[in-house]
């Protein structure tokens, strides 16, 4: 491909002067590394001016480098998503927008083949009405059979159409250019702290153990959560508290926003306003809709509505909040049913659940995880051949585990050791966390100095 961009672009005798390399994000500065390699030792008048877009951030910068790439002209590498957003306008929210996008931008797939062969698929009109808008009806859920069968033979005369000039290939052409790759699968043994977590969250949170007692009955009805909460049991016990330890510290168990629903006993002044002072305070904080105008005190509907549908999402403490129920028997009478299918609910369990098997000492017990005492061996045996491991678990527990091994070398403490290698585990120098929040260009330097094959480390 660079030979090929490097020779069309550079050729007087044709009218090319840009070219677009559309590729996955994470490997935008790998094509600009491939330029840069490729591009070495040639002169300045022989060089193709290469730019990204991965890297830059701002709305402002992006415009000019496209600007002074069509101006100037060179290769421009942009990633999928962006090039969907500029090309088809994919996050546009308004529909007056997307109309303007519609009209003024052109389609990707005809205006690759009517590249290739022009006029095979006919004008941008003629396509849309013999082949996107039969097959894109044909693909709702409300289509009938009609549609359907128009859909399919649409696609079908399109397939056939193409079959000349447009070759579809899969993974399956470059397997035999693939050096071999072999997967072991190693079932672990849980732990006994893993069973007694695993088997508390089945009979009791899930609804499969007491689904007779009015359990939700069905296993799969909430397949992908109780998938998450096993998967940090299986894991080590200690991630149920990493990931409680991330919610808090995102606000997710904050309850602050619901104080001007929720009476306090800090409040007993505004519960006693008279309804000009509550007219007053309303127009200052703003419009809430015709339900919160006919609210005057603590006796309302809305009100006890609003606390019943908090109550039973609530992550602890919020039955303390309320005040003066005692003295109107309706909203005592609410709120204790609003409690009583809170706590029998097991659909919505407490966040806090698994702190009866958890304690603060096991953040340090490597032995409380099969895997973990299995990935750390697998370490060591790495360390002692010289070879690199690359692992998917839980990125805060392998972290906090190789700390504390660090930590324990240095220490020189008499109790066995975690990590039975005999060198220390450093962020950046011995292993590299590569996440979400990781940037393209940290991203490629870690992975060019993790391939190195001179770094021992």
């Amino acid at each position: 491909v660079v030979s090929f961009l490097h020779t069309v672009l550079l050729c007087d005798k044709l009218d090319f002067s840009t070219a677009l390399v559309v590729c996955p994000l994470n490997t935008a500065l790998n094509w600009m590394n491939e330029f840069e390699k490729w591009q070495e030792g040639l002169k300045d008048d022989e060089k193709l001016e290469v730019s990204e877009l991965a890297t830059v951030k701002r709305p402002q910068e992006r415009s000019y480098m496209l600007q002074r790439w069509q101006e100037d002209g060179g290769v421009m590498i942009i990633g999928y998503e962006m090039y969907r957003n500029l090309a088809q306008g994919r996050n546009v929210k308004s529909r007056k927008l997307k109309e303007i996008f519609n009209k003024a931008l052109v389609d990707p797939d005809h205006c690759m083949v009517n590249f290739i062969k022009e006029n095979l698929l006919g004008s941008i009109k003629e396509f849309r009405n013999r082949f996107i808008n039969p097959i894109q009806n044909g693909q709702c859920a409300d289509s009938t059979m009609v549609d359907v069968r128009v859909m399919k033979k649409r696609a079908h005369i399109l397939y056939e159409m193409l079959a000349g000039c447009v070759q579809r290939k899969d993974y399956t052409a470059l397997t035999k250019f693939l050096p071999p790759k072999h997967e072991y699968v190693l079932a672990v043994r849980m732990t006994p702290i893993q069973c007694k977590l695993y088997q508390y969250y089945l009979d009791h949170l899930t609804g499969v153990g007491n689904s007779n007692e009015g359990g939700r009955g069905k296993a799969g009805a909430k397949l992908f959560q109780d998938f998450q909460m096993l998967s940090r049991i299986w894991t080590h016990p200690w991630c149920l508290q990493l990931d409680y330890i991330s919610k808090e510290n995102k606000g997710y168990f904050d309850e602050d926003s619901m104080d001007e629903f929720i009476a306090s006993d800090s409040d007993e002044t505004s519960m006693s306003l008279s309804s000009d002072d509550y007219t007053k305070k309303k127009k200052t904080k703003g419009k809430r809709g015709k339900k919160d105008s006919s609210s005057s005190g603590s006796g309302s509907d809305n009100d006890v509505e609003v606390i019943k549908v908090w109550n039973s999402r609530s992550r602890g403490g919020g039955e303390g909040n309320v005040d003066d129920t005692g003295n109107n028997p309706s909203v005592s009478l609410k709120l204790e049913e609003c409690k009583a299918t809170s706590s029998s609910n097991p659909s919505s369990p407490a966040p806090d659940w698994y702190k009866d098997f958890v304690t603060d000492a096991d953040a340090e017990v490597l032995e409380h995880s099969g895997k973990m005492v299995l990935l750390f061996e697998i370490l060591r045996m790495a360390e002692e051949i010289g070879d690199k491991v690359q692992s998917l678990i839980s990125l805060d527990l392998i972290e906090d585990f190789l700390e504390l091994a660090s930590r324990e070398k240095t220490e020189d403490k008499d109790k066995p050791l975690i990590y039975k290698g005999e060198g220390k585990w450093l962020r950046n120098i011995d292993y590299y966390r590569l996440d979400g929040s990781t940037t393209a260009q940290s991203r490629k330097k870690w992975a060019e100095e993790f391939n190195d094959e001179t770094n021992v480390r």
